[in-house]
């Protein structure tokens, strides 16, 4: 019979996994505009750029929350952090299910290999879930969106861990960089789980293609539009 642990880590990598589409697609959507100052072109300095401006906002926020959603610290979430406490507590059964896996289809492959394959994972869960980036993104979700609120008990937090803890730095690319490493650290453990994940950049690349299209049949808004 599986542990606790176990059950709770198929079931936390499986709620990971029903969020990577959302995430990716945010990620692919941002990308496309950030420094592009063609698309800016097409929005800005106009009535109707108001409604995408608005657009572009709401998917930078929903690509914040997915950041922040994934890097809550205590167990009970679906999150990172409780992935990897889990699947460490667990890993014994992780290699045992997929030795009878490939012992069940003939497949010859060590099966141990996993656990090295884990404790890489784990390590770097460790150094992204203890960056500037991630205490940013925290700090900008409890202060911007969750709440409206200053110097918040987790910025207190982030300035106990580094007196040189500010915000000045944080921008949509380093919004960007930081969402990239929480999708490829979520997908490795779908792939811990199951032992098949698709590359980030071929889904990433699928999204945009859509994105692209959306962008190439958009007009510059001032010259169509008429006056108010």
């Amino acid at each position: 019979m599986p542990s606790d642990h176990l059950l709770k880590f198929d079931e936390t990598v499986d709620r990971i996994k029903k969020q990577q589409s959302f995430g990716l697609s945010c990620y692919a959507f941002l990308a496309g505009i950030a420094d592009n100052s063609d698309r800016n072109a097409k929005y800005l300095n106009s009535y109707a750029g108001h409604a995408l401006d608005l657009c572009i906002r709401s998917v930078q926020s929903g690509l914040v929350l997915f950041c922040s959603r994934h890097w809550e610290p205590q167990d009970e979430f679906h999150s990172i952090p409780a992935a990897r406490t889990h699947a460490e507590k667990a890993l014994g059964e992780i290699v045992s299910r997929h030795r009878a896996f490939f012992e069940a289809n003939e497949i010859e492959r060590d099966a141990q290999d996993f656990d090295g394959y884990f404790r890489v994972l784990s390590s770097d869960v460790g150094k992204v879930g203890t960056s500037r980036a991630r205490s940013q993104i925290r700090v900008l979700r409890t202060e911007h969106y969750a709440h409206l609120a200053e110097n918040s008990r987790d910025r207190k937090r982030a300035l106990h861990e580094n007196p040189d803890f500010d915000m000045d730095d944080l921008t949509v690319n380093s919004l960007l960089a930081f969402a990239r490493q929480t999708i490829e650290l979520g997908s490795r453990f779908i792939y811990l789980k199951e032992r098949l994940c698709s590359e980030f950049d071929q889904q990433v690349s699928h999204r945009t293609e859509y994105y692209d299209k959306f962008w190439d049949n958009l007009p510059i808004f001032s010259e169509v539009e008429g006056p108010l």
